[in-house]
């Protein structure tokens, strides 16, 4: 029997491109407008609840839509500084995801000593069965100390 369990998925760093319009006051350095877009300049509008990504000033919200006119408009240019479409990556870690040996649920890999799975399997980050099993511990309600002698 290996000491690993089988992974589903590796973990992996996953890069994320973004750009966006940058407004900034000009009275107020930090402060202003972003509107995500893509390579194109094209408005790019997520949705908060499902994640679902639209492209196009048509489809942003009526305030975003506002904010944008506003921005690019005579009034905005007096008060508002457009600092150009700014580019940025961001990076995270995707974790692993192992099937447990004992009941074959699916188990995240994201802490380096205490992944428990359902039925109480504990793996470490790299998919190690740890020694003392949460399923095994009931000596620790009685109030014992685990010795393996």
């Amino acid at each position: 029997m290996s000491l690993f369990i089988e992974k589903v998925r590796q973990a992996e760093r996953i890069y994320v491109d973004h750009r966006c319009y940058q407004f900034e006051w000009m009275d107020c350095e930090g402060a202003g407008y972003s509107f995500e877009c893509d390579a194109d300049g094209e408005f790019i509008t997520e949705d908060w609840d499902t994640g679902a990504k639209s492209l196009g000033f048509e489809n942003m919200p009526l305030a975003a839509q506002e904010s944008v006119i506003f921005c690019f408009s005579e009034e905005g240019a007096e008060q508002i500084a457009f600092k150009g479409i700014i580019e940025w990556q961001h990076s995270y870690r995707q974790d692993a995801i192992g099937i447990c040996k004992y009941c074959g649920a699916e188990v995240t890999l994201s802490d380096p000593m205490d992944n428990v799975c359902t039925c109480g399997a504990i793996y470490n980050m790299s998919g190690q069965e740890c020694k003392c099993l949460a399923r095994d511990v009931d000596y620790l309600d009685a109030g014992e100390v685990y010795d393996e002698d």
